[in-house]
């Protein structure tokens, strides 16, 4: 019953009209929509566009997939048929059968058109399998049309280049017959995401997860006998150099019998294993004691291991040899009606890196820690663990840890580390939360060299405001750095922070959504190739970006204003603006004369002081206004002949008394709303109105022309927009005031000086224009409160970064990022080179915008390959940097595995990454970076070779660390784009085990976040932790993911059990309650108690921004485990009209 009204409202006599609505139990008007309807001659100036041989996709396939992220169309509004899509063009047929003029009495069917607006979701990524696209349109410039529609439409979508100030997606849209005769045109059309971004740490802080272990109390030994007694052993040494251990280990067991395996074929290893499992399994039938099949990769510890790269192939080779034997002997048993209970095992010394370890790592043993965790999952029936231990931990212990039987038989830790007798379980954490919240903490800066920077809060409150630690930047060619020592603020800058002024309003402008207009620098760098400037001078300056401790900026005249100021006092900091704009105001553009009146409307301010005394030593005479008789007495002492009270309702009449009647000829204002046509009212005949405010511009005031029937002039002033469009006259005015400040002509503003750590307070003040003057603030200050420096890699200029497998999409991706730091050569190296148009078209695009490529043939898994590049790059930039993306998927069920399969895998990943460590040992790096897989640590089906591979690298990365390396190892999920996802049967095998693809520019960004925060080792991947357990039981229960698991299933199960109390409910109880709930929610993201919310009022007029609309989305749809459309919380009606509707989801769901 909520169907909300709307009204469309058309002025005749100037075409303006209005769109609004209200819900239906009334309340206020929302406006919508603003425009003006013109009727004259106009040709089509769009037409379809012409796409072959793109991907198409039906409505059978779109509208499933727009409802899944939040655009469910009834069936009126699924009119598109069919698409083609390309990356900056749609071209669609419409079926608009029954919206003609004649069925419809509609020119162009709402339904329609917002069909073919549909279209744009295509450009946005809607159509395919990521799930992007949740965009609707927010405004529109033209909207054109030539005839009404017919019953069958054609749709052109044409993606345009975002204007300043407009949203990220524009696009043209064209409406035509089927003969391609235009009938609609819809110019610039500016869509928005439904619900913004989270900030980028919000998101990375639900993806990083670190691995950890934990301390587990010791077993208990009075169960050792009964569990030696209740189960048998199947020893098996991982090649010669284990034999010796693993006949330690089988004599504390009671046994002597150790059977030995080798090579790298998972074929011949299963051969050898299976007639001796099998005649195990014959020496005495009736026994059914669990056989725990056990592979010893271990060496004493004063044995050398043999080389890492020839065990790197040959380790995972005898795991998969070995677990196949056991699944072809126990198939065989199970036909013959026998059914075997048998376990797996592996003992490892130094295959996990836990802190601390002071025995050397066994990196080759770190395959069989990735493909165990595989077959967990692909052979549940052995529930495989692995015990790794040190030379410390006696073999007693060993034995005692492997027992699986007995009084151990619930063991849920399937990974354990002894380290000198003490016991731990490999687990994982989120603690991105922690590392982030220390980051948050202010103490006192003491590094005078250290820079900050003021930093705006997402909040937008003037309270969250503060001082950031931020890099310095060496000035290039044509640049300088400067020590900023004050700077001006304008009534902008708490605007902008507020978010009254955002990037639509500040397109066009110099200074844009950056703080800060003027203020005073000292010069303490000068790049090459500059002159007019030496080290320790002082300038005045107006450059973007200036509110910081240092700054650098180009010399350039046409970015900014660095005007000689060694005679200038900190007051100058926030006087020469606001001097600058009424000179030039009164000057040039109301060109005031002698014994003139003048209007100088809000007369306290910065601009109105300005305006006072520079009329009256021109002249004039000034009235001013004022809000109290101090302001007023002030305003005397600069030169104003009379003030009037500005909060009088008679002050216009005032001021036409003080001139006779004459009224003003010239008013210089910044006031809003009524003064703007009142000081139109007082202008006498041939008077300038002079308007340095915008709110009336940025809200489209209309005005009535009658008044200008005086010859009047109305001007608007923007010094912010001058400098954009007209930096030279800018330039001019400010070299005018400067020149007459040094004369003494015009005198410096009262500005009250506030130190950089007052910053709310700074703000604040100007904000609520309580101040006289100008407000400064001064970054001299010797020790302010400034927060830690956000977490962010050091990419240098004068460096080379190597990237292997780079000429892979993430390689590709890492080198974008590379570039975008600021890297001196970035070095793509791959075994094939460019093979496609794809790459070289990122090339061409990284060269054009100034990055210094080289492509290097290289095979990563071959030595002589690496050193005879690394001797190529010796000629060049020293090396800082390598990133490792090469890799090769071959992924097949273990019982398949192959030797040449493992070989492609290992080769390139795990071999190539020791060789690379190995060859850059005594190299200076500053990062050395390993592109690991969450497949090594979730185990994925069946990817044994992949994660054999990717453990390596995790492993090699803690190895590095304890050298005092540098090193990190990222387990990454999948990437919408990356080397899975690029196959569509991967991605959504990949999908349906909880794995979300993330873009890869996102992964770039959280890669640049997490190498600043310097862990080790972290995954980050998007995991839906309840569907990945549903596809992997057997180690949904491990400690490395069991509280992962809970969390995801706790919010199921408690949403489930609120659900079913509300559907149980009488309808009017269950909208009761429901409205209560959501009141709740909504008090706690609007920070208000929960009585104080009106669920009769409209949610956007509560207060509800986007931001918090999706918080508000996210908290309700976890509480009830209900998919709440975004589109729900901007419709009419408040949280009582949502219940409702939502009581009724509930009911049919």
């Amino acid at each position: 019953n909520d169907v909300p009204t709307l009204r469309l409202t058309v002025e005749s006599s100037s075409g303006r009209f209005t769109a609004s609505s209200r819900g239906a139990g009334g309340g206020g008007w929302t406006r919508h929509a603003t425009g003006r309807i013109v009727d004259g001659q106009v040709r089509p100036v769009l037409a379809l566009p012409a796409l072959v041989g793109g991907p198409e996709i039906s409505a059978e396939q779109l509208y499933p997939r727009l409802a899944e992220i939040g655009l469910q169309y009834g069936p009126a509004f699924q009119r598109i048929v069919h698409a083609q899509v390309s990356d900056s063009a749609v071209l669609a047929r419409l079926d608009a059968t029954d919206t003609s003029v004649a069925a419809s009495n509609h020119q162009a069917h709402p339904a329609v058109l917002d069909s073919a607006l549909q279209c744009v979701a295509l450009l946005a990524g809607a159509g395919d399998a990521s799930g992007g696209g949740a965009v609707v349109p927010a405004s529109v410039r033209h909207v054109r049309q030539f005839a009404p529609l017919t019953d069958q439409v054609m749709v052109g979508v044409m993606r345009c280049a975002p204007e300043p100030g407009e949203a990220a997606l524009v696009a043209d849209v064209v409406l035509t017959d089927e003969g391609g005769q235009v009938l609609v045109e819809l110019h610039r059309v500016q869509f928005r995401p439904i619900s913004p971004q989270s900030p980028m740490l919000n998101e990375l802080d639900r993806l990083w997860v670190e691995p950890v272990f934990q301390p587990r109390a010791p077993r208990d030994p009075e169960r050792r006998a009964e569990a030696l007694a209740g189960e048998r052993v199947f020893l098996i040494a991982a090649g010669d150099e284990s034999i010796e251990w693993a006949r330690g280990y089988a004599r504390e067991r009671g046994t002597d019998e150790v059977f030995a395996v080798h090579g790298s074929d998972p074929a011949r290893v299963a051969a050898d294993v299976e007639p001796e499992l099998r005649r195990l399994l014959a020496q005495d039938p009736s026994d059914t004691r669990p056989i725990v099949v056990t592979l010893i990769a271990a060496t004493p510890a004063d044995a050398p291991l043999s080389d890492p790269l020839l065990r790197v192939g040959e380790l995972p080779a005898m795991l998969t040899g070995v677990a196949r034997a056991v699944q072809t002997v126990q198939d065989e048993a199970l036909v013959d009606g026998a059914d075997w209970p048998i376990r797996g095992l592996i003992l490892t010394r130094g295959a996990l890196p836990v802190p601390g370890d002071v025995d050397p790592p066994d990196l080759a043993a770190a395959t069989l820690v990735g493909a165990r965790r595989v077959l967990r999952n692909e052979q549940a029936a052995l529930n495989w663990r692995l015990v790794d231990t040190d030379h410390a931990t006696s073999l007693s212990s060993l034995v005692l840890e492997s027992l699986v039987t007995g009084g151990y038989a619930d063991e849920d830790a399937d990974e354990v580390a002894l380290r000198d007798e003490l016991r731990m379980a490999a687990a994982s954490e989120y603690c991105l939360t922690g590392r982030l919240e220390a980051l948050e903490e202010a103490p006192p800066l003491l590094d005078p060299t250290a820079n900050f920077e003021v930093e705006v809060p997402r909040s937008g409150l003037l309270a969250d405001l503060a001082l950031r630690e931020v890099p310095r930047h060496d000035p290039g060619p044509g640049e300088i750095e400067l020590r900023i020592k004050g700077v001006g603020l304008n009534y902008k800058d708490p605007m902008k922070v507020l978010g009254m002024l955002g990037e639509r309003e500040m397109a066009g402008t110099h200074f844009g959504m950056n703080l800060g207009m003027e203020g005073i620098g000292v010069v303490t760098r000068v790049g090459p190739g500059v002159r007019g400037f030496m080290v320790g001078e002082s300038r005045w300056v107006s450059v973007p970006g200036m509110c910081a401790r240092y700054v650098t900026t180009s010399v350039n005249p046409d970015i900014g204003l660095i005007e000689p100021g060694q005679d200038l006092p900190m007051d100058a900091c926030g006087s020469v603006v606001a001097l600058m704009t009424a000179h030039y105001a009164l000057k040039h553009a109301a060109r005031v004369q002698p014994d003139e009146w003048v209007l100088v409307a809000c007369g306290a301010g910065g601009v109105g002081m300005a305006a006072v005394q520079i009329a009256a030593k021109a002249g004039a005479r000034v009235i001013a206004t004022a809000s109290n008789d101090e302001r007023a007495d002030l305003l005397r002492s600069v030169g104003a002949e009379h003030v009037v009270d500005s909060r009088s309702l008679s002050a216009t009449d005032e001021v036409r008394r003080l001139t006779g009647g004459h009224g003003v000829d010239v008013v210089i204002s910044s006031a809003p709303g009524e003064a703007v046509l009142a000081n139109l009212e007082v202008a006498a005949e041939f008077g300038r109105v002079v308007e340095v405010g915008k709110s009336e511009i940025y809200g489209a005031r209309l005005l009535d022309l009658t008044v200008f029937d005086k010859n009047l002039s109305l001007i608007s002033i923007d010094l912010d927009r001058m400098g954009a469009k007209r930096i030279n006259l800018l330039r001019q005015v400010n070299r005018e005031v400067l020149g007459l400040i040094r004369a003494g002509d015009y005198d410096f503003l009262p500005a009250q000086i506030l130190p950089a750590s007052h910053l709310a307070e700074a703000f604040d003040l100007v904000a609520r224009s309580n101040q006289v003057g100008r407000v400064v603030l001064d970054f001299t200050e010797p020790r302010p409160m400034v927060k830690h420096a956000k977490p962010s890699a050091e990419i240098r200029s004068d460096g080379t970064y190597l990237v292997t497998g780079g000429l892979g999409d993430f390689g590709l991706a890492t080198a974008a990022w590379l570039a975008a730091k600021g890297a001196g050569t970035i070095v793509l190296a791959g075994r094939r080179g460019v093979t496609n148009g794809e790459q070289e078209a990122a090339l061409g695009a990284l060269r054009a915008g100034g990055a210094n490529v080289r492509v290097e043939s290289l095979d990563v898994g071959d030595r002589a390959s690496v050193n005879a590049l690394l001797t190529r790059l010796s000629d060049g930039p020293p090396l800082r940097g390598v990133f490792h993306a090469a890799g090769v998927l071959a992924d097949e069920p273990f019982t398949q595995v192959t030797q040449q399969a493992l070989n492609s895998v290992l080769t390139p990943k795990a071999r190539g990454a020791l060789i690379l460590s190995e060859a850059l040992a005594d190299t200076e790096l500053d990062h050395f970076v390993l592109y690991s897989s969450v497949g090594s640590q979730a185990g994925l089906i069946p990817q044994t070779s992949y994660a054999a591979a990717n453990a390596v690298l995790d492993h090699l990365a803690h190895h590095r660390a304890n050298l005092g390396l540098p090193a990190l190892a990222v387990n990454w999920g999948a990437l919408s784009g990356g080397m899975a996802t690029s196959n569509e049967q991967i991605s959504a095998y990949l999908a349906l085990n909880g794995l979300n693809a993330i873009p890869l520019t996102a992964a770039c960004e959280y890669m640049d976040v997490t190498m600043g925060l310097d862990p080790v080792q972290v995954t980050i991947a998007d995991v839906d932790w309840a569907k990945w357990s549903t596809m992997h039981p057997a180690s949904a229960g491990s400690p490395r993911f069991v509280e992962h698991v809970k969390a995801a299933k706790s919010n199921n199960t408690a949403a489930g059990g609120v659900r079913a109390e509300l559907v149980a409910m009488p309808t009017d109880q269950r909208a009761e309650v429901l409205t209560y709930m959501l009141a709740e929610h909504a008090a706690g993201v609007l920070g208000i108690p929960a009585e104080a919310v009106d669920c009769q009022t409209p949610l956007p007029e509560l207060g509800l921004d986007s931001l918090m609309a999706v918080e508000l989305r996210a908290r309700v749809s976890i509480a009830l485990d209900v998919e709440i459309s975004p589109l729900e919380l901007t419709r009419s009606g408040g949280l009582s009209a949502l219940a409702t509707r939502l009581g009724d989801q509930l009911v049919t769901v």
